[in-house]
């Protein structure tokens, strides 16, 4: 077998030259009792040819010139911050790991994540410096865009007025924006922790194990539901509900999510609007029935008052047809009041009145 030719410096920085990283070495030439500022006290005896893919300087550039032209490449609000993190870390000893922010020849920022550790004589002196830096600029900016995605989110969760929440699969709230201050009383924070069953009446908590098997039946479907809620004062609303389940990559149930409206008011009403229709079919058949009576109880009303003329005034039947007559003028007065309330009462009932005093009703008729 022939010896390969290569010599050991090309084998070593052709291995290097396969990491993902720019390595180093810098020689401390500063003193022991000073190891605080690491400004012109440390010469870098190596780095990897990776420094020039990363600033654009050769790695020349920074072992070929005797003194810590490093520096230059720091980003000059992030110099103090590196000097102090490692210095710290070197003191007692131990390796450190920090971020920091490189300026390329260009002028370009640079994200770096650098790990090192400082390698001591037997007489306890710092002799070296031996570490790696890693670009991680793409990963800065994607946690930049992330970032400003969640807040941009955040402000439009937070700028709807209606109950953004989430849940676990247990039905504890994990989520909600600020709106439900504004509609349950309750502060995000609060309701944080808290079951959905704290919040509804004991028969319509028993209900969630069916609500929550109906959701996972057609899991991609949102699915509202109208529910009774309690305010924090103690107010009953109606709130309607709409979720979906959410689920991990491996298909478990994670939770639900969802929005809230408090339609307590619409709610009522529509039970007022269905409560005058039931009045005003109800009045309307009463008219109808009065209409119908008319007729009958104004012959009535000839027979006794033909009977009242012939008969004797001293005779004992007198006084009877008498009240006949009145109770009859008295049924006919209440038949048209009943007929012209269908067309008035129930036009003022819209308006709230829940509860219609006949007494009062045939008082206040237009024939009165």
């Amino acid at each position: 077998m022939k010896d390969n030719p290569m010599s050991s410096d090309k084998k070593l920085d052709a291995m290097l030259s396969n990491i993902p990283g720019i390595l180093y070495r810098g020689i401390y030439k500063g003193k022991q009792n000073d190891l605080y500022d690491m400004k012109n006290q440390f010469v870098v005896e190596y780095i990897s040819d990776q420094i020039e893919e990363l600033t654009g300087y050769p790695a020349s550039r920074f072992m070929d010139s005797g003194q810590n032209d490093f520096d230059m490449i720091i980003h000059p609000d992030d110099r103090e911050k590196l000097r102090t993190g490692i210095m710290n870390q070197i003191r007692q000893k131990k390796a450190f790991l920090i971020e920091y922010r490189m300026v390329d020849i260009h002028g370009n920022i640079k994200w770096v994540f650098e790990k090192g550790q400082g390698f001591f004589g037997n007489d306890g002196e710092l002799l070296w410096l031996d570490g790696a830096i890693f670009d991680i600029t793409e990963r800065k900016l994607m946690e930049k865009d992330l970032f400003q995605t969640q807040a941009r989110c955040q402000n439009l969760v937070e700028s709807v007025e209606e109950w953004i929440w989430e849940t676990n699969a247990l039905g504890i709230y994990t989520f909600s924006n600020a709106f439900t201050q504004k509609m349950l009383g309750y502060s995000a924070e609060e309701l944080l922790g808290r079951s959905i069953h704290d919040f509804l009446p004991e028969s319509d908590a028993a209900k969630w194990p069916q609500f929550k098997k109906n959701d996972l039946e057609i899991p991609s479907a949102v699915i509202s539901r109208e529910l009774p809620f309690t305010h924090k004062n103690g107010k009953k609303l109606i709130i309607e509900v709409s979720s979906r389940p959410f689920f991990s990559e491996e298909g478990f149930l994670l939770g639900f999510r969802g929005v809230g409206r408090n339609i307590t008011l619409r709610k009522q009403m529509e039970q007022e609007a269905l409560n005058q229709q039931k009045l005003q079919g109800v009045l309307e058949i009463a008219g109808a029935i009065c209409h119908e009576m008319n007729q009958p109880l104004a012959a009535i009303q000839l027979f006794i008052n033909f009977a009242i003329e012939e008969c004797d005034p001293d005779a004992i039947i007198y006084k009877d047809l008498i009240k006949i007559r009145d109770n009859a003028l008295r049924m006919g007065e209440i038949s048209l009041k009943l007929m012209n309330i269908t067309n008035t009462r129930t036009k003022e009932y819209i308006g709230g009145q829940k509860i219609i005093d006949i007494e009062q009703a045939t008082e206040d008729s237009p024939e009165s």
